[in-house]
């Protein structure tokens, strides 16, 4: 006997509405959050936001490109990319070949171009991980399969990232493919014993430098030196209670005006706190909040195991990303230095997030119709 139950997979259509809303929402608030460094700066107020126009094109590219095609069909090119990957974590440590910036060498120059190898990590990463462990099926449950070779890919990967050093990145790599690993019903001990051989390293790199122990104090105390080491999370919190509840206005914010440093990074969404107060900031954060609710449903209907971690690493990924980087800049998590997807300044972020949505998307339209239609027959 036949009976019809209801499924709930997301429209292809409405995830690529908001993603498209959150990119043009993001383009304002990079505008205002950068016009006044590019005046003083460069002499023009448009210098950023012009690149992050191209940035976000080239991205939107890739990711209807990404979207078209069949995401089965990349699976074989996910081991080259994560090998161009590698190479290019190894490249800028290479003295004279890495672009080092405020000490940290996490840039290759390609021409006129720079590019973050860190940033397409995570991409390459969610792309292999998933394909392997498609690949694997039940066989990960066993050490020599599984956990080994898990620890050896992220660990190279990490390692990589954090000998920059950029912890927040690799923190980041860590917990996404720890993620995908777990979708893919690896036994929760070797994901725990993941978790403790990380939080051990974690906090032996912490000891082992002293700005990374600095973070960590100014983050317990951040008002011990509010001139000092605690200047900028002062000023983030100062800038997010200035907002209050509606906002200074758009285009409004004081902090912006040479008072917060990397306010067009990292700190975007102190700009937004401020300007557009708790509405504004809650209105963006439950537009982000939707495009992962409706990534989880694809992960969740996705028509085979290769789509499920495509689409739970590309969710992942947003979603912890996100999370550190607005704990960091709130005060709730030490501050990183990671960009918030879709809002903050940089190339090699965008284009990657926008490629990473591309894939999201590549397995939402592949969801049979009758599924996304709300029901599917059984017997």
């Amino acid at each position: 006997m036949a009976v019809m139950l209801k499924r709930e997979a997301p429209s292809p259509g409405l995830l690529l509405a908001l993603v498209l809303a959150l990119v043009v929402t993001g383009l304002l608030v990079s505008y205002s959050a950068s016009f006044w460094i590019g005046r003083t700066a460069y002499d023009d107020p448009y210098y950023f936001i012009e690149r992050q126009s191209l940035y976000v094109a080239v991205g939107l590219v890739i990711m209807v490109a990404l979207m078209a095609l069949d995401y089965r069909r990349l699976r074989r090119l996910s081991l080259p990319l994560m090998v161009v990957v590698l190479a290019g974590l190894a490249a800028v440590l290479v003295p004279g070949v890495g672009v080092v910036r405020n000490g940290a060498a996490r840039w290759l120059a390609l021409g006129p171009v720079e590019v973050q190898p860190g940033e397409g990590a995570k991409l390459a990463l969610v792309m292999y991980m998933a394909a392997w462990l498609a690949g694997r099926g039940e066989e990960i449950r066993r050490f020599s399969v599984g956990l080994l070779p898990f620890a050896l890919i992220v660990g190279t990967v990490g390692g990589l990232i954090v000998a920059e050093p950029d912890m927040g990145t690799a923190i980041i790599v860590v917990a996404v493919a720890l993620a995908i690993f777990f979708v893919a019903r690896a036994p929760l001990l070797h994901i725990l014993a993941v978790v403790l051989v990380g939080a051990a390293a974690s906090y032996l790199l912490i000891l082992s430098q002293d700005y990374r122990m600095s973070r960590i104090q100014t983050f317990l105390a951040p008002d011990r030196d509010p001139l000092g080491a605690g200047y900028q999370m002062t000023q983030m919190l100062t800038a997010l209670g200035a907002g209050g509840i509606t906002g200074l206005g758009w285009g409004a914010s004081r902090h912006k005006l040479g008072l917060l440093p990397n306010v067009h990074t990292d700190g975007v969404f102190v700009v937004v706190g401020e300007e557009l107060g708790l509405v504004g900031a809650l209105a963006i954060l439950t537009l982000l909040a939707l495009v992962l609710w409706l990534g989880l449903r694809v992960a969740r209907e996705a028509p085979d195991r290769l789509g499920q971690l495509t689409a739970a690493g590309v969710v992942s990924w947003l979603g912890i990303q996100s999370l550190v980087n607005l704990g960091g800049v709130t005060g709730i998590f030490p501050l990183t230095g990671v960009p918030l997807p879709f809002f903050s300044y940089g190339g090699s972020a965008m284009v990657s997030t926008l490629a990473g949505v591309g894939l999201l998307l590549s397995v939402a339209r592949r969801i049979p119709f009758h599924v996304r239609a709300g029901e599917v027959r059984r017997g």
